[in-house]
Protein backbone atom coordinates (compact mmCIF):
# COMPACT_ATOMS: atom_id res chain seq x y z
CA UNK A 1 0.00 0.00 0.00
CA UNK A 2 2.58 2.35 0.82
CA UNK A 3 4.23 1.67 -2.20
CA UNK A 4 1.31 2.61 -4.44
CA UNK A 5 0.80 6.11 -2.30
CA UNK A 6 4.75 6.43 -3.37
CA UNK A 7 3.69 5.43 -6.99
CA UNK A 8 0.82 8.07 -6.87
CA UNK A 9 2.55 10.90 -5.60
CA UNK A 10 5.11 10.03 -8.18
CA UNK A 11 2.85 10.16 -10.72
CA UNK A 12 1.15 13.38 -9.27
CA UNK A 13 4.40 15.25 -8.75
CA UNK A 14 5.97 14.60 -12.50
CA UNK A 15 2.48 15.74 -13.68
CA UNK A 16 2.63 19.05 -11.89
CA UNK A 17 6.06 19.66 -12.83
CA UNK A 18 4.72 18.77 -16.64
CA UNK A 19 2.01 21.35 -16.02
CA UNK A 20 4.85 23.59 -14.53
CA UNK A 21 7.61 23.77 -16.90
CA UNK A 22 5.32 25.46 -19.67
CA UNK A 23 4.81 28.01 -17.20
CA UNK A 24 8.61 28.59 -15.95
CA UNK A 25 9.75 28.07 -19.90
CA UNK A 26 7.50 31.38 -19.74
CA UNK A 27 8.70 33.00 -17.15
CA UNK A 28 12.26 32.82 -18.29
CA UNK A 29 11.60 33.62 -21.69
CA UNK A 30 9.95 36.67 -20.85
CA UNK A 31 12.97 38.01 -18.03
CA UNK A 32 15.38 36.95 -20.79
CA UNK A 33 13.07 39.20 -23.53
CA UNK A 34 13.48 42.23 -20.97
CA UNK A 35 16.79 41.57 -20.09
CA UNK A 36 17.86 41.81 -23.83
CA UNK A 37 15.41 44.90 -24.28
CA UNK A 38 17.55 46.73 -21.17
CA UNK A 39 20.60 45.97 -22.01
CA UNK A 40 19.85 47.12 -26.10
CA UNK A 41 18.65 50.40 -24.37
CA UNK A 42 21.56 50.89 -22.19
CA UNK A 43 24.41 49.96 -24.89
CA UNK A 44 22.20 52.87 -26.77
CA UNK A 45 22.50 55.07 -24.17
CA UNK A 46 25.89 54.47 -23.83
CA UNK A 47 26.76 54.76 -27.51
CA UNK A 48 24.75 58.13 -27.99
CA UNK A 49 27.03 59.25 -24.70
CA UNK A 50 30.36 58.69 -26.29
CA UNK A 51 29.14 60.08 -29.62
CA UNK A 52 28.37 63.45 -27.64
CA UNK A 53 31.88 62.91 -25.74
CA UNK A 54 33.81 62.90 -29.13
CA UNK A 55 31.84 65.82 -30.20
CA UNK A 56 32.92 67.82 -27.00
CA UNK A 57 36.83 66.45 -27.39
CA UNK A 58 36.42 67.39 -30.93
CA UNK A 59 34.91 70.47 -30.13
CA UNK A 60 37.63 71.26 -27.34
CA UNK A 61 40.70 70.52 -29.41
CA UNK A 62 38.96 73.24 -32.17
CA UNK A 63 39.06 75.83 -29.25
CA UNK A 64 42.65 74.97 -27.65
CA UNK A 65 44.06 74.97 -31.57
CA UNK A 66 42.61 78.62 -31.88
CA UNK A 67 43.78 79.38 -28.45
CA UNK A 68 47.31 78.48 -29.67
CA UNK A 69 46.88 80.48 -32.84
CA UNK A 70 45.96 83.14 -31.19
CA UNK A 71 48.63 83.80 -28.04
CA UNK A 72 51.14 82.87 -31.31
CA UNK A 73 49.95 85.81 -32.68
CA UNK A 74 49.77 88.01 -29.64
CA UNK A 75 53.63 86.67 -28.73
CA UNK A 76 54.27 87.74 -32.68
CA UNK A 77 52.96 90.91 -32.03
CA UNK A 78 54.57 91.64 -28.95
CA UNK A 79 57.66 90.50 -30.11
CA UNK A 80 57.15 93.12 -33.10
CA UNK A 81 56.55 95.93 -30.75
CA UNK A 82 59.55 94.96 -28.78
CA UNK A 83 61.80 95.31 -31.77
CA UNK A 84 60.04 98.63 -33.21
CA UNK A 85 60.81 99.84 -29.44
CA UNK A 86 64.44 98.66 -29.35
CA UNK A 87 64.86 100.22 -32.74
CA UNK A 88 63.50 103.63 -31.58
CA UNK A 89 65.42 103.60 -28.85
CA UNK A 90 68.58 102.83 -30.96
CA UNK A 91 67.66 105.57 -33.47
CA UNK A 92 67.11 108.20 -30.23
CA UNK A 93 70.71 108.10 -29.24
CA UNK A 94 72.42 109.20 -32.85
CA UNK A 95 69.63 111.46 -33.22
CA UNK A 96 71.15 113.36 -30.30
CA UNK A 97 74.69 113.78 -30.82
Amino acid sequence: MENTNNNNNNVAKSENLNDTLPQVSNVVQTLLEQMQSRFEKVSESILTRIDEMGTRIDELDRSISELMVHAQQQQQQQQQSQQQSQQQQQQTPQEEQ
